[in-house]
């Protein structure tokens, strides 16, 4: 009998008794909660609703006194802010990308590319005047004269600055935002998520908070998840908010389950980052899996410095103004495109409606930058951004006194097989006290280095990082519990991206497979001409092996919004019987831990 594997030092023996599943309870969807919390917006809604409740997913937080020596914290509404000033040649050779992918593409009609001239545009802007109406904007600053202690949603987006109160996205770029400054601790990101969620479903979904025991929850996470951020966000529903049972999935697995395909390589395109993985069977292939610090507001931000080049006739116009972000958002909403039919000089009209004024009108002339600017999703150089500081990658490494496989204890593992592989005797089932001790104090010594590079609670994850990635050469990434291991990636074009994750695919015919059906989600990428686009660099640069018509490219799945796709994806899966076994209970949980989630996940723990 081999016997048992001798305890990490900061680890006890665990029970080996399994905790029973939930078995022979009917689920009802109305009793069931989808909360699916991205790095703008929250979606959050009962698997029974038609659509989620989407709110925007921020806080406003009433500072603990307007003397305090700490200054007033507000988080940007768009992140990179700044990026393209910092990397303008950057830019500049971007722009010039783009411009050579629109020269080899054509029209309709099979016309080339007909570029508008700077000159014109300039000439009309520099000419273009205020027209201040007389009808109100219709906006208003949110009332805080009851001093409420914190304020979440739009309510939270339209709190007047300076009046007592720091703003704050506990998510950013799909992850926790952890950071130094002012609510950037773990402890304070959790309860923003706790209150914001909470408030939710009190106001939005009119369930009261003590009658979430009677409740289950289904949480979204990203493909490219964190296993430390899974086990604290499931704690978070199961002990702070009270749901009686939880369970969570990727989001690229939903998406299929939204959209009805069970293989497929499912592009999310958010509003901060960019992810591509590669779903077979319902199943993720963790090797596929890619992620980008790029997405919808990286877009916003070039078509605002593009449309500066052009004499932008907004001239007060400020990004890093809370208001004046929004208003870009939406303006790249309304004129941004794929459609290279499209791209004309034109005219257009655009209203600034901000809080307690008047509408201010102005005319503006548009030209190249409306497909330009999106175009950096092909080209990221548009962005600003190159290289591996983007890239986002799975925890170099994890400890947890709760989880029997953490990498304190695989790390001991793989040094004891080496030591054996080296020439110990192999007819010994243990080592031997010495040997024990040596490896214990070696592995404490490792620990006490990483334990302080990854003091994420007072740390940011860029900070982490960056000091993780001193030696970037030698850096990689877990794939999945393969064992496989992967050299720093480079930030790609969305279109390289996906070819590169269907290459890691196993098979030919799997790669084959996944590449005639690309499934595109999430809201940065809607806008007309997206999908042409798309299909025009895939099926250029895609292996004649794997060729096969017709291609299929779903932007709109079902015919419905791609944005909520995931959500309503995770409320099927949450009425399906074979959903049962993944359910995990609170006193379970209570128990076991992030034992239990390994136990019970329906992915793969990395």
């Amino acid at each position: 009998m081999a016997p048992t594997p001798i305890p990490t030092p900061t680890k006890r023996p665990y029970a080996a008794t399994v905790p029973e599943t939930i078995v022979g309870e009917a689920i009802q969807g109305n009793a069931v909660v989808i909360i699916q919390p991205g790095s703008s917006r929250l979606r959050i809604g009962r698997a029974s609703d038609t659509f989620p409740v989407t709110i925007p997913h921020v806080i406003s937080r009433k500072r603990k006194s307007t003397n305090s020596a700490l200054p007033h914290h507000e988080d940007p509404v768009l992140p990179a802010v700044g990026k393209i000033e910092a990397a303008m040649a950057v830019h500049e050779k971007g722009l010039e990308d783009a411009e050579d992918k629109m020269w080899n593409c054509k029209t309709v009609i099979g016309a080339q590319w007909n570029q508008t001239l700077p000159e014109q545009t300039i000439a009309f802007n520099l000419r273009a005047k205020r027209s201040v109406l007389e009808e109100h904007s219709g906006v208003h600053w949110t009332n805080t004269t009851h001093q409420p202690e914190y304020l979440v949603g739009e309510e939270a987006l339209y709190v007047k600055p300076n009046s007592g109160y720091n703003l704050h996205w506990p998510i950013r770029h799909g992850q926790l935002h952890l950071h130094p400054g002012i609510g950037g601790s773990l402890t304070a990101v959790l309860n923003d998520l706790e209150t914001i969620w909470g408030s939710a479903i009190s106001n939005q979904l009119e369930i009261p908070l003590k009658d979430l025991k009677h409740y289950r929850a289904v949480l979204v996470i990203p493909d490219m998840y964190d296993r430390w951020h899974v086990k604290e966000l499931t704690s978070l529903l199961l002990t702070r908010l009270g749901f009686s049972a939880v369970f969570a999935h990727q989001v690229s697995v939903c998406a299929t389950f939204g959209a009805g395909v069970n293989t497929a390589c499912v592009v999310d395109v958010g509003d901060q980052k960019t992810s591509v993985c590669c779903i077979e069977d319902g199943i993720v292939i963790p090797s596929t899996r890619l992620c980008y610090n790029y997405g919808g507001s990286d877009i916003t931000l070039a078509f605002y410095q593009m449309l500066k080049r052009y004499e932008f006739p907004y001239r007060r116009c400020n990004p890093h103004v809370r208001m004046d972000a929004i208003f870009l958002q939406g303006l790249k909403e309304q004129f941004c495109h794929l459609d290279l039919n499209s791209c004309k000089l034109q005219t257009q009209v655009f209203k600034v409606t901000h809080p307690e004024q008047n509408i201010w009108e102005y005319f503006l002339k548009l030209g190249d930058e409306c497909m330009m600017a999106p175009l950096g999703i092909f080209t990221p150089e548009v962005f600003g951004i190159t290289g591996v500081a983007d890239v986002q990658k799975t925890a170099r490494y994890y400890t947890d006194s709760s989880d029997p496989f953490d990498d304190d204890y695989l790390n001991q593992i793989q040094r004891r097989k080496g030591m054996k592989d080296s020439g110990v005797d192999s007819g010994k089932q243990d080592l031997d006290a010495a040997d024990d001790s040596a490896i214990n104090q070696s592995q404490q010594e490792d620990d006490l280095i990483k334990d302080d590079e990854l003091n994420v609670g007072s740390l940011s994850k860029e900070a982490v990082e960056e000091k993780s990635n001193g030696n970037a050469g030698s850096s990689y990434e877990r794939a999945g519990e393969s064992g496989a291991f992967e050299e720093a990636d480079q930030v790609l074009p969305l279109d390289q991206a996906i070819l590169k994750s269907v290459e890691r695919c196993e098979f030919d015919e799997l790669k084959r497979k996944m590449i005639n059906t690309v499934l595109v989600v999430g809201g940065g990428l809607m806008m007309p001409g997206a999908q042409q686009w798309l299909r025009h660099g895939l099926s250029t640069n895609i292996p004649a092996k794997y060729r096969c018509e017709p291609m299929e490219i779903i932007t709109e799945p079902k015919e419905g919004d791609p944005r909520s796709t995931a959500w309503k994806g995770a409320a099927v899966m949450a009425c399906l019987d074979t959903a049962q076994e993944l359910w995990i209970r609170q006193k379970e949980w209570k128990q076991f831990g992030f034992r239990l989630l390994r136990e019970r996940a329906p992915f793969i723990i990395d």
